[in-house]
């Protein structure tokens, strides 16, 4: 559940579970994940579980879950599909570029 990792599902819209490493510093992989679960895109499996069981009822609230609803208005507002664009625009402005 690394930051590289998050964007990348995140971008993507792709549903996933996550083990998020528990040694990482400030915990920042378990946020990571906890955000990409409250955005509907993932389940969240600590590796303290018992693995198998938590993996397999990820698999089928993934694949399954009615009530497993992901929220685009919020994705899209957190990781912008046109991030690109809007981090060259910036540097235009900062520069006083026009294009």
């Amino acid at each position: 559940a690394g930051a590289n990792v998050i964007c990348e599902l995140a971008v993507l819209g792709k549903r996933s579970i996550l083990v998020p490493l528990p040694g990482s510093s400030h915990r920042e992989q378990e946020q990571n994940a906890k955000l990409l679960e409250k955005l509907g895109l993932a389940v969240v499996v600590e590796e303290s579980d018992p693995l198998a069981k938590k993996i397999l009822e990820a698999v089928e609230k993934l694949r399954f879950g009615s009530t497993f609803k992901i929220d685009n208005r919020e994705l899209n507002r957190i990781f912008p599909r046109d991030a690109d664009s809007l981090i060259v625009d910036e540097i235009f402005k900062i520069l006083k570029i026009t294009h």
